[in-house]
């Protein structure tokens, strides 16, 4: 018998065909098998496409985005719309993706973001019927649509005809299901794009999961873009929205694992209520992050609440990270972020290298976090804030920190804070009321009321290496009733009310000028420069500089 090793030995001959067809019939399945490799892009073109096409190539596109309603979408899947098109449809999901297969709506071609609007045009003179000299309605209307668009820019709701005073002013009247507008000339006539709200949504409610909305644009529905009833794992990227009546995101019900990235929000709560750019409530849902996003409000808010970012009732926004708000002097009429009654699964929050400014209310609200049984570690750094709280409110300050206890290991540091409005209220920097433990580093606050104001048994703060100067009232008011473990190494510098109120400074804080530079540095040779540290960070985080 041949030797186990020698050429002519059974192992060295080659494997059967049966045996390699064998194997090779397993590997083939295996891929055949293996996730994602059977992934479908599927194409929408309006102007070109066919809802008897295949829809599956640029060159055989579907024409409706209702044609998806007949197809059985895969994880990995991919929705192609085409871009510089507008789509007067609401995008209805039907299948989830799994967390390392999302379905995906996104774009192609070349040109603007794909528009899903909720609006239809009344561009034709005939849509219009005039009731009186000026005085123009249009008919059909089931639902308040909660505003008009003419050439982007929307109208101002009023409550009737006796108000009804300059062009564009509207009102809905139920009764008849007419929109009423005020105008010398058919509406139709006097704008050259002319759009109102006839549908509820952009992207109907939706319960699926593992879904992006990538490089997209939603506008004008006449309630909101969308909400996610218990859809987990939605991620809005590249995305923008505009004139919504309500909010433009809605996360609720229990949705878990939310991501809203790079995206630009315009013009919510148009119909002057309680509404958000994007609200997570109720039912434990969270965590929401957010990164990379721009809030503006073109068109002044009003209503009960105008807030960009509402971590509402049981619910767990965990990130605001690098976002920028741009109240444009008070047009985003409330505040910049809320964070509030968390959810108890709520482990941390993070709010950090924002820039909020022109905001009618605070610029970063945490309060009540243990309602539900949370105890997050909270912080809030490297955040800029300006010219807030314009609409002069009572009780708003640019931070407020406000009703949770040390379980909650509250820290805000590396701050920026400058200006809040000099009006009939009081406007602090930082505002602690009947909370423990807060910890306050490195902060920068000029060009408000008190600058850091404890109040209603605020106990057991931590103030440290802070540079206060030119605050209209007191650089820090600690109230009867609350109480500071330490105060140490802050600069303090010609504050109006004085460096303190109802507390002794110990000999470690410095009353001096901290010789602040345009460039948002100190000046070499500061005497504040253990409080100055805070500017060195911010200079080589890319935060945008102090300046004049």
């Amino acid at each position: 018998m041949p030797s186990p090793f020698h050429p002519g030995s059974i192992a060295a001959k080659p494997k059967s065909a049966s045996v390699v067809d064998s194997v090779l019939g397993w590997l083939v399945l295996i891929l055949l098998l293996a996730p994602g490799l059977h992934a479908t892009s599927y194409y929408i073109d309006p102007a070109k496409g066919a809802d008897t096409n295949t829809g599956v190539s640029q060159d055989t596109p579907w024409k409706h985005l209702a044609r998806l309603q007949r197809e059985e979408l895969s994880p990995g899947d991919i929705v192609h719309l085409r871009r510089g098109a507008i789509f007067r449809e609401t995008l209805h999901t039907s299948a989830s993706g799994t967390p390392d297969q999302p379905i995906t709506y996104s774009a192609y071609g070349e040109g603007e973001a794909p528009s899903l609007r909720g609006s239809d045009t009344f561009n034709d003179p005939r849509d219009w019927s005039e009731k009186s000299p000026g005085l123009w309605y249009a008919i059909g209307f089931e639902h308040d649509p909660g505003m008009i668009v003419h050439d982007g820019t929307t109208g101002r709701r009023i409550e009737g005809e006796d108000t009804a005073t300059t062009p564009w002013d509207y009102w809905y009247d139920a009764a008849r299901k007419r929109i009423y507008v005020r105008n010398d000339r058919n509406p139709a006539t006097a704008a050259k794009s002319l759009e109102i709200p006839v549908r509820e949504y952009t992207i109907a409610p939706q319960e699926h999961s593992h879904i992006v909305f990538q490089d997209l644009d939603f506008r004008q529905p006449w309630h909101m873009a969308w909400a996610g009833w218990k859809a987990n794992g939605v991620t809005f990227k590249n995305c923008s929205f505009s004139h919504s009546p309500g909010n433009h995101l809605q996360f609720q019900m229990g949705a878990r694992d939310g991501r809203v990235a790079g995206c630009r929000f315009d013009d919510w709560n148009l119909e002057d209520k309680r509404n958000y750019a994007i609200q997570a409530i109720n039912e434990g849902t969270g965590p929401i992050d957010i990164e990379d996003c721009a809030f503006t409000a073109t068109r002044a808010g009003g209503g009960e609440d105008h807030t960009a970012i509402m971590n509402d009732e049981n619910s767990w926004v965990r990130s605001v990270r690098r976002c920028t708000f741009d109240g444009q002097h008070g047009n985003l009429a409330d505040d910049g972020i809320v964070i509030w009654h968390l959810a108890q699964q709520a482990t941390e929050v993070t709010i950090e290298d924002n820039t909020l400014r022109g905001l009618g209310g605070s610029a970063i609200i945490v309060q009540e976090l243990e309602h539900h049984g949370a105890a997050p570690a909270v912080t809030v750094r490297r955040n800029r804030i300006e010219e807030v709280c314009l609409r002069d409110d009572l009780d708003k300050e640019a931070l407020r920190l406000r009703v949770f206890t040390p379980a909650s290991r509250v820290l805000a540091h590396h701050n920026v804070i400058r200006g809040s409005f000099d009006g009939r209220n009081d406007h602090f920097g930082i505002g602690i009321t009947e909370a423990s433990g807060v910890r306050l580093y490195h902060n920068l606050i000029t060009g408000t009321d008190n600058a850091i104001h404890l109040k209603s048994s605020a106990r057991d703060a931590i103030i440290a290496n802070n540079i206060v100067t030119k605050n209209r009232g007191f650089g820090i008011a600690v109230q009867p009733g609350s109480t500071v473990v330490l105060l140490e190494n802050n600069c303090f510098h010609e504050n109006g009310g004085g460096d303190s109120q109802y507390v002794d400074l110990p000999a470690s804080n410095l009353s001096a000028d901290p010789q602040l530079q345009p460039d948002g540095t100190l000046a070499p040779g500061s005497p504040c420069t253990g409080a100055g540290r805070m500017l060195e960070e911010f200079s080589t985080t890319g935060a945008p500089n102090i300046g004049p």
